[in-house]
């Protein structure tokens, strides 16, 4: 019998820092295989859940690890990329994991992200980078960026894990 792959620990850390109510609407960029909105779905007995990923691959393995919230409309899934998407909504919970264009460049899309958040909602960025040098670094960008496209940075957490420690952004619409 195959045991399941660990969760890992940067999106277990993401779950629990959204703090997703349960009418919420939550979009997820780069939403990959799933993984994280596996753990976000239980936690949505009236909202509901967006993944956006530019793989069309991470999106089949999303819609086949989260067949039944699938066909239950709490989970939905979409090709595309930030740059190009139109959700068609705003949400309480704007969720990335280990998205580079966030401090690697200059992180254009935050601004059009901005109208996607609905009033008092919250933007969650996280980063967990293949070494811990990098850490400084990567907050530095983020911060910067998040503020000149009109952000108001609410928490900065660096959170040990067994690899490489976590760093979690949040943030609101200023």
């Amino acid at each position: 019998m195959a045991t399941a792959p660990a969760i890992p620990e940067r999106l277990k850390g993401a779950a629990e820092r959204l703090a997703v109510g349960p009418a919420d609407a939550v979009l997820e960029l780069g939403c990959g295989n799933g993984v994280l909105a596996a753990l976000i779905a239980p936690q949505l007995a009236r909202g509901h859940y967006l993944g956006l990923d530019r793989s069309s691959a991470a999106i089949a393995k999303a819609v086949w690890r989260n067949a039944d919230a699938v066909a239950s409309g709490v989970l939905s899934f979409r090709l595309g990329e930030i740059a190009k998407a139109e959700p068609g909504e705003r949400f309480d919970r704007i969720v990335a994991v280990n998205l580079n264009t966030f401090w690697n460049s200059d992180a254009a899309e935050l601004a059009r992200m901005r109208g996607w958040l609905a009033p008092r909602g919250r933007l969650l960025l996280a980063f967990q980078p293949p070494s811990a040098t990098a850490l400084p670094r990567i907050e530095t960008a983020v911060r910067e960026h998040l503020l000149r496209h009109g952000y108001a940075l609410q928490t900065v957490e660096r959170v040990a894990t067994a690899a490489v420690p976590t760093l979690y952004l949040t943030a609101v619409a200023g």
